[in-house]
């Protein structure tokens, strides 16, 4: 399948919010590839950065995201402290194109808590887009009350079938309707966490219900228009690997436009060491539960 790849790199003055630099290079990327085509960007236009479009061959008038999927939101610590809702998009994140991958980098120079960060994309034929989320902390003074980070990546969907997400505990399918606003659904085997309830971010985000737990990494919601559904599955290497877990989250602010989000915790982080998740999205027309479940082994059979 013939590849495209459109780079766009502008240079704008930012006339205003007291931004410490003055200029920011912003990067928008299209990629057409198998039967997907999506946008990336950088910090752009209201700086929020990852997928800003997502759409397929077979249903192009469906759109995946009412602003941007993929997009990195918060980094947390357990203190309470205002860089809890301090936003990463507020700084620079310039994307680039590194082979076959478009990659975001935060400097930890432009990190609050010096942690670099970088997110990598790559569309793989036919619906895919592989993903890896890489940091690194270099002060692990602001991490010190409570001794663990958390990085919180959030979709903004477009309209949906319904707001709520698909996943797998123990007992069979479950999905998050007994759930009025949001929340965040732990892995069956949490980690035993510390933080301050009363952070106004940490108490949002951190607790979870105990009788939602996932068992299987990976969780879908459904968009529709008229006859065709597409399903956006998200699935990651593991839910809870030694210091490390992935968490769900689902938040209904607006009726049908929901946020269907993850946070990635490091209990105890190590100084100067790489951490790395990596996962898979699913764009494509819904097909059945059991295939969403295929997906993920076939995806399994490649790592």
């Amino acid at each position: 399948m013939t590849r495209k790849i459109i780079l766009l790199i502008i240079l704008m003055l930012a006339s205003c919010c007291n931004k410490k630099d003055n200029t920011y290079l912003n990067h928008t990327a299209i990629e057409i590839r198998g039967d997907l085509q999506a946008s990336f960007r950088g910090n752009e236009g209201p700086n929020i950065s990852g997928i800003a479009s997502l759409r397929h061959n077979d249903c192009p008038n469906i759109e995946a995201f009412s602003r941007a999927g993929l997009n990195y939101e918060y980094l947390f610590a357990g203190n309470n402290s205002p860089l809890n809702g301090a936003v990463p998009r507020e700084g620079p994140f310039p994307l680039t194109e590194q082979g076959n991958k478009l990659v975001l980098t935060r400097r930890k120079e432009d990190s609050p808590r010096e942690v670099a960060v970088t997110v990598s994309y790559e569309v793989v034929p036919p619906h895919y887009i592989d993903f890896e989320v890489k940091c690194r902390f270099h002060n692990l003074n602001y991490f010190q009350e409570g001794q663990w980070a958390g990085l919180f990546f959030a979709s903004y969907m477009a309209s949906t079938n319904t707001s709520d997400i698909n996943f797998l505990p123990a007992d069979g399918w479950r999905n998050t309707s007994s759930i009025p606003l949001g929340r965040t659904i732990a892995s069956d085997n949490p980690l035993d966490l510390s933080y301050d309830i009363n952070d106004p971010t940490l108490g949002l985000n951190m607790p979870y219900d105990v009788n939602l737990k996932a068992l299987k990494p990976f969780y879908y919601g459904l968009i529709s228009q008229g006859d065709k559904k597409m399903i956006y599955e998200i699935m990651f290497e593991f839910l809870r690997k030694g210091n490390e877990e992935v968490r769900f989250s689902i938040w209904k602010w607006q009726a049908f436009t929901p946020a269907w989000d993850f946070l990635w915790i490091i209990n105890k982080p190590e100084l100067n060491k790489d951490y790395v998740l990596k996962g898979r999205v699913v764009w494509k027309p819904f097909i059945s539960q059991d295939d969403t479940i295929q997906e993920y082994k076939n995806w399994l059979k490649t790592r």
